[in-house]
């Protein structure tokens, strides 16, 4: 059967001296598994992390791969002018994602989101806190996300209890990433106002904090690595 999808590349590894095999998020099928011939236009320079693309494939009744043939760039980090803040940005939503859709199937409210997201990444001005905005919007797509009952007697947010909770011991710095979580919650993925940009400082410890909700309500992330990079790469 052939069958055509757009996709977002998550993955690939050598199989054979001449073939490769790639994983690709799917619009039709979710998480699927490709085999394509080094030699062929599907080669493995086509097959950059994040890409999204739009391929053609054959699906045979036998056999773990589908083959590709035919691909398309439909948008992607690496042919934009070198920016490795953002470039380090995109390796680090890579490694999430992958981790959390390794096994996923198809579902068109998710994949569309992901595709518009990271398309739009691709395009627009650089922010420096577009992963935190990315993760917090994903939670939401993903159906846990964290109740925003921020207030001024609640400032500080419980991972644990997924809510904003009064805490007469908190410190000063608990309840700053509290009230910057909160801000992330009400703001939409790409504002406008730019004064809403988190400030650096607060960056780090927010991401440490979303991580570890991941961890406890929707996927173990806790081996993720690559979000060391992003504290040098992104100071200001």
């Amino acid at each position: 059967m052939i069958y055509q999808t757009r996709g977002i590349i998550l993955h690939k590894f050598t199989h054979a001296d001449n073939k490769i095999i790639v994983k690709i998020y799917t619009e039709l099928y979710g998480m699927n598994a490709y085999l394509c011939y080094r030699s062929s236009k599907a080669n493995k320079n086509l097959f950059l992390p994040m890409s999204l693309v739009d391929i053609v494939s054959e699906r045979k009744n036998r056999g773990n791969f589908d083959y590709i043939k035919d691909i398309k760039i439909l948008a992607d980090i690496h042919t934009r002018e070198f920016d490795i803040a953002k470039l380090s940005i995109c390796m680090f939503l890579n490694e999430i994602l992958y981790k959390l859709f390794s096994d996923a199937g198809e579902d068109k409210t998710i994949f569309n989101f992901l595709f518009s997201s990271l398309e739009q990444f691709f395009t627009q001005v650089y922010t420096p806190d577009f992963h935190l905005r990315f993760l917090t919007a994903l939670v939401r797509e993903l159906g846990c996300c964290p109740e925003n009952n921020f207030n001024s007697s609640q400032m500080v947010f419980s991972v644990e209890k997924s809510c904003f909770v009064y805490n007469l011991l908190a410190k000063k710095e608990e309840q700053d990433v509290g009230l910057y979580f909160h801000h992330l919650l009400e703001q939409d993925l790409f504002p406008e106002n730019k004064e809403k940009v988190i400030p650096y400082i607060w960056r780090n410890p927010l991401l440490e904090m979303i991580l570890k909700y991941y961890t406890l309500h929707v996927a173990n992330l806790s081996q993720i690595k690559s979000h060391e990079i992003l504290k040098t790469i992104l100071h200001p």
